[in-house]
């Protein structure tokens, strides 16, 4: 009886929105102006002596996702996030709560109903919907319909092929985001979708704050942090002890590198805690970035351990060799994470430029080394006895020129003639 008394419900709704007999209250958010973006806009129907709730929403689809929600911020918010569908044709409507500033979660609790008429419609996102007991999902007094000045926030993702079914899919983080109040008096009535929807003015909302741009300072700090000290500076702290043979640079290096790789592993702990899909730290990238960070503390341990015994013998130690290659083992698998991150991050372009880098690097290294290996086997060479008594002999010989059949004569050098 329930399912029918609903349908009956919904179809009386629609019947009513055809008939352009609608109340709503609409918030339109211009889109920045020289872009060919559409406005973000929201208009919102509340059935008389009812906690139910007919919404539109629509917005520029070519952002990874929009979304508005009901509340003053993220900390406590009941949120409606549409992205594409799978195949690209479609959207998917996600309902989600938000207790703290961190990505909003699915909740499954949320009954909503996708309408006729939704999906993309040039380039746009466009989106008609019923939320049954919509107030009954927050603390009383944060979705109040009988509310003048209702409080709402909207976000859009960053530009990017985001494209899922899932109803818990994982978002980036927003790029602009702002808020605004509803008048939900003037939206109460007749039920049904907003059949005439304002197409450049609010009508019954006001834009509460301006609209924030917003970066992702911290992803963007883990990435350069982690890529300076595995592909440029371990690399460099290579160079200064099998090159220039600076044993104070090359721990001065290595410790700096190790603590810019420490401080870059804490920053990824903390974006992960941002993002319910990443807060268990269990993806690849996130497990091999814990081993490669417990890794540097022990690397570091060895070398100052290492150091202390030389100091004293002055000779080789198992340490050392073990120092040796484990750095070596670290710096490939601190590269091989990075790679895994971008990946994470689905950043095609950035994991290109990455691999490039990490090429550069790789060759530059390997160059130089084996440049400057080939020079110690040189110098190793003429350094032995055999050497040097050749180098002797060479001395007491000139060159006496070369004859035409290419054989080159050496002659010994004259003693001077001594007068008794």
């Amino acid at each position: 009886m329930r399912i029918v008394a609903l349908w009956v419900f919904l179809l009386t709704s629609w019947v009513n929105a055809q008939n352009g007999t609608i109340p709503s209250s609409t918030f339109i958010l211009p889109s920045p102006a020289g872009t060919n973006d559409t406005n973000l806009t929201f208009s919102v129907n509340v059935p008389q002596d009812t906690n139910h709730v007919y919404f539109h929403f629509s917005g520029p689809s070519i952002k990874s996702w929009i979304a508005v929600g009901a509340g003053k911020d993220m900390s406590n918010a009941m949120m409606f996030i549409v992205y594409t569908s799978a195949d690209g044709n479609n959207i998917t409507l996600s309902p989600r709560l938000s207790h703290k500033h961190s990505e909003p979660e699915y909740s499954k609790e949320i009954q909503l109903l996708l309408m006729q008429d939704s999906g993309i419609l040039n380039d746009t996102y466009w989106v008609n919907a019923y939320c049954q007991n919509c107030t009954s999902y927050l603390p009383t007094g944060i979705f109040d319909v009988t509310s003048r000045s209702q409080p709402f926030i909207y976000a859009m993702g960053p530009p990017n092929d985001m494209r899922s079914d899932s109803l818990s899919a994982t978002i980036q983080r927003h790029e602009l985001y702002g808020t605004f109040e509803m008048d939900m008096v003037q939206a109460t009535g007749q039920s049904g979708i907003p059949s005439s929807i304002p197409t450049t003015d609010s009508s019954g909302s006001s834009e509460t704050t301006d609209p924030k741009i917003d970066h992702d300072y911290a992803a963007i700090a883990h990435a350069l942090s982690t890529t300076i000290a595995f592909v440029v500076l371990m690399p460099l702290g290579i160079l200064s002890l099998r090159v220039l043979e600076k044993v104070r640079w090359h721990w001065i290096n290595q410790v700096a590198a190790s603590c810019i790789a420490l401080a870059g592993g804490g920053i990824g702990i903390y974006l992960s805690m941002t993002y319910e899909q990443y807060k268990y730290l269990n993806s690849p990238h996130q497990v091999l970035g814990l081993i490669v960070l417990v890794c540097l503390l022990g690397q570091i341990l060895l070398g100052a351990f290492h150091h202390r015994i030389f100091k004293h013998t002055h000779l080789p130690t198992r340490w050392g060799t073990i120092h040796k290659y484990a750095g070596h083992a670290i710096m490939v698998l601190g590269v091989i994470t990075g790679s895994l991150g971008l990946l994470l991050a689905d950043n095609a372009k950035w994991l290109l430029c990455y691999f490039v880098l990490v090429v550069v690097a790789a060759v530059c290294l390997g160059v130089t080394l084996l440049v400057r290996a080939r020079s110690k086997r040189r110098k190793a060479v003429f350094a032995t006895p055999a050497a040097r008594n050749m180098n002797v002999n060479a001395d007491n010989e000139v060159w006496t020129g070369r004859p035409l059949d290419g054989d080159i004569h050496l002659a010994p050098t004259k003693q001077p003639s001594v007068s008794k």
